[in-house]
C-alpha cells in the first residue's frame, strides 16, 4: 500500500501506471498550512513552500517577542494619550468648554494632527491584527 498526496491509502495494483500524482490544493501545502499560489498550474514549488514557511516561523516569532509586545503596548498608550488630547482639547460645539469661531472645531483642538495620528494608530493596529492571525 501507498499513501497519496492526500493521505489516503492506494493499492499499487490497482491504480493505473500513467495517472499523474493528485494536485496540491492551490492554497494549501502538503502539511495543511496555507500557502500561496506559486505557478499557474496550481502546484506549489518547494522553494516557494519553504520561502514562506521561513517567513511565517520568523513573524511568528517576532509578533510574540517580548520587543513587539512592548513596543504594541507603548503604542497603545500613545493612542490613549491621543485620545485623552483629543477629548480635553476639541469639545463639541454645543459644550461650554468650545472657544473659537469654527463651527466644526474649537480654537485650542489640533484637529487635523489627531486625525492623522488617528489613521497611523489604525492602520498600525490593523496590520498587528493580520500579523498575529497568519
Amino acid at each position: 500500500l501507498e499513501y497519496n498526496r492526500m493521505g489516503a491509502e492506494e493499492d499499487d495494483s490497482a491504480s493505473a501506471e500513467n495517472t499523474p500524482p493528485a494536485p496540491l490544493s492551490p492554497t494549501k501545502s502538503v502539511d495543511g498550512k496555507r500557502r500561496k499560489q506559486s505557478s499557474k498550474h496550481g502546484r506549489i514549488d518547494s522553494a516557494t513552500m519553504a520561502e514562506w514557511g521561513l517567513f511565517d516561523q520568523k513573524l511568528g516569532q517576532f509578533v510574540h517577542s517580548m520587543a513587539f509586545e512592548t513596543a504594541m503596548g507603548m503604542i497603545i498608550l500613545a493612542n490613549c494619550v491621543c485620545i485623552g488630547v483629543q477629548v480635553d482639547k476639541c469639545p463639541p460645539a454645543d459644550s461650554i468648554r468650545f472657544m473659537g469661531n469654527d463651527p466644526e472645531n474649537s480654537a485650542e483642538c489640533p484637529h487635523n494632527a489627531l486625525t492623522l495620528l488617528e489613521h497611523v494608530f489604525t492602520v498600525i493596529f490593523v496590520a498587528e491584527f493580520f500579523a498575529r492571525t497568519r
